[in-house]
Parts: C-alpha cells; structure tokens; sequence
C-alpha cells in the first residue's frame, strides 16, 4: 500500500497492489465530541483463481473481510483507549458487517 494522497487533517488516500488492486480513502469528520473514521475500499482481485472462485466464495470473501475490520477497530479503539462509537454498520453495496448485537456470524 502506498500514499496517493492527502488532505490534513480529514482524509488519507491510498493505493494497494498485489493479490487486491485499487484505492483505500479514510476520510475523519467531527461526531458528537468525537472523531468518526470511514474507510472506504474500491479494490479488485488480480489472482485467476480469486476471479474463478468469487461468485462461489463470495460469502466467505465477505464474511472474512467483515471480521477483519471488525477485528482491526476493535484493536485501534483499544490501542488508543477510545470507545468504540459506532456498531457495526454495513458497508455499500456487500450487505451487513454484523448483526444488531455487534457480533458477527459466519456465512450461511
């Protein structure tokens, strides 16, 4: 991953290459006393078999994404000692991260 750009203090862009292919943007905007972070995702695979496998996998693809971003704001609120201020909400176009408890269940 690298920097494409920036605009301080509110968003963060950045390129990714390799297995996935395209842009991450965390964009910071002030929320009820607080900071909300958004990270978007517009990546693609770039492995054949990532390709063939998707329309079959594409649960399980987004089930382990859901959980690796739960896992990752999990472990950032805990490194920074802030609560965490939002539950798990869906991100566009994928479905849900989790469900109206905050956990999260693998794909049926």
């Amino acid at each position: 991953m690298s920097v494409a750009g920036s605009v301080m203090p509110s968003r963060l862009e950045a390129r990714a290459t390799g297995e996935l292919a395209g842009t991450g943007r965390w964009t910071l905007t002030s929320a009820d006393g607080g900071t909300l972070v958004r990270y978007d995702w517009d990546v693609r695979t770039t492995r054949r078999w990532m390709n063939l496998l998707a329309p079959a996998a594409r649960p399980v693809f987004r089930w382990n994404h859901d959980e690796l971003m739960r896992e990752g704001g999990e472990g950032l609120a805990a490194a920074s000692a802030w609560p965490r201020c939002c539950p798990a909400r869906p991100h566009s176009g994928t479905g849900r991260t989790g469900t109206r408890d905050g956990s999260s269940r693998p794909p049926r």
